[in-house]
């Protein structure tokens, strides 16, 4: 089923508005001109930096997670942390569509989070009015405040389960109540070993060395459930093979 399909079932037709304007970039066609979202992508990655999934899914995959809040009730005046930020190929979408001043994005990669801001976002920026943080502790306290959705994209499948469970830990103290966090993770399985190792695996503003982690469907119901945080998997999509998580505070 398409994420417009899911859409139409799910939410109000205003919603389904603002979404269906963000959906509007399509990959080029044979001989067009390259959407410029995507051109933004080529040059982010030109510049040596890392763009968060392989160049030729930049732009038709960071609409995924937008659309997902979306379906779980993100509206105009949320206030939307995301942690892993990078150079806004996902955040640009709910900075576009939230309120002034309602997002908040956490990326230590700050080159990586420059090159974003200047390609994606430019006069964007100051209109919107996005707050950022540099934080490599996976803390959410940096901002002061407090959010109705946390939202994370190809974070956990580089994460170990003691920074997994930092943010969990993290999501219960800041969360407002009924606050939702939105993930992606990578299933365990024979393929796929549970990651027991501490420390992250991957591209970061410490390594350029590329790596993906897995971890149990059990592990993390436990980690989830002994914090009194309801979890629970969308089986609507997936995106680059990563599954959605959607874990709430009550």
């Amino acid at each position: 089923m398409s994420l417009l399909s899911l859409l139409k079932k799910a939410i109000p037709v205003r919603v389904r508005r603002a979404a269906r304007i963000l959906l509007r970039g399509e990959p080029s066609r044979a001989g067009a001109p390259e959407n410029p979202f995507q051109a933004a992508g080529r040059e982010i990655e030109r510049r040596g930096l890392f763009v968060g999934c392989p160049l030729e899914y930049f732009e038709t995959t960071s609409k995924d997670l937008f659309c997902l809040a979306l379906l779980e009730g993100l509206n105009l005046n949320a206030s939307v942390l995301e942690v892993g930020c990078g150079c806004l190929r996902t955040g640009y979408q709910f900075i576009r569509y939230l309120m002034p001043g309602c997002y908040f994005g956490i990326e230590p990669n700050i080159a990586m989070l420059d090159a974003g801001r200047e390609l994606l976002l430019g006069t964007l920026g100051p209109q919107k009015l996005p707050h950022f943080n540099h934080s490599d502790t996976f803390s959410f306290s940096v901002f002061d405040t407090t959010f109705d959705f946390v939202v994370a994209f190809s974070i956990w499948s580089h994460a170990s389960k003691g920074q997994i469970a930092r943010m969990l830990d993290e999501f219960r103290r800041y969360a407002n109540p009924g606050g939702k966090f939105i993930t992606s993770w990578i299933p365990s399985g024979p393929d796929k070993p549970d990651y027991e190792a501490e420390g992250w695996v991957g591209r970061s503003h410490r390594c350029d060395t590329s790596g993906m982690v897995a971890h149990s469907r059990e592990w993390l119901k436990e980690a989830a459930t002994t914090r009194g945080l309801a979890i629970r998997e969308f089986d609507g999509f997936t995106t680059l093979n990563q599954t959605w998580l959607i874990i709430t505070r009550s």
